[in-house]
């Protein structure tokens, strides 16, 4: 199942995080998250929905748009039959039809539009995790920009609380 329609796949480690408040309000910030990479010597800090649309749309590829053109005819003959060059006769009366498809390239598509980005932004922020004071839990996604992966690294999601403590969390090998 794809959960996004922006392609995240290339350049971004995506985690779904919830948060339970037990007993009063927590203050959440995405900066109050971090993630670590085995074999990476960076920590990482999660990314705005802003920045994110607008580095994709500036990485969009350029590619080749087809179109496809059906197309048909049909046409009635009528007439004295007559020789070709070739020695067929052809004209006399009947129903002649014709169908096929046309394809066309488009070598020159158009760029990746400020709707497209404004599109991709909105659909970050609206799936990002929620920012500010709540009592209520919450869930939402975190957004790191990580360029190359390591295979088989371990990620650990850090989560420094309001007190000074920190939640540290082992996710799964990809």
């Amino acid at each position: 199942m794809q959960t996004f329609v922006t392609d995240l796949h290339r350049g971004y480690v995506v985690v779904e995080v919830a948060l339970y408040p037990a007993k009063d309000e927590i203050d959440t910030a995405n900066n109050d998250f971090t993630l670590q990479i085995s074999g990476m010597d960076a920590e990482f800090r999660p990314q705005d929905p802003t920045l994110i649309a607008a580095d994709l749309q500036e990485a969009a590829p350029a590619q080749r748009q087809v179109g496809i053109v059906p197309y048909g005819s049909v046409g009635y003959e009528s007439g004295p039959r007559r020789n070709d060059p070739y020695g067929n006769q052809t004209g006399g009366r009947g129903v002649r039809t014709s169908v096929g498809v046309g394809v066309i390239l488009d070598r020159n598509p158009p760029a990746s539009t400020s709707q497209d980005q404004r599109v991709m932004e909105q659909e970050l922020e609206d799936k990002g995790l929620p920012e500010g004071v709540t009592d209520a839990p919450i869930a939402g996604y975190l957004y790191f920009a990580v360029e190359k992966l390591p295979k088989n690294a371990e990620h650990r999601l850090e989560y420094q609380m309001e007190h000074g403590e920190k939640l540290v969390l082992l996710l799964p090998k990809r």
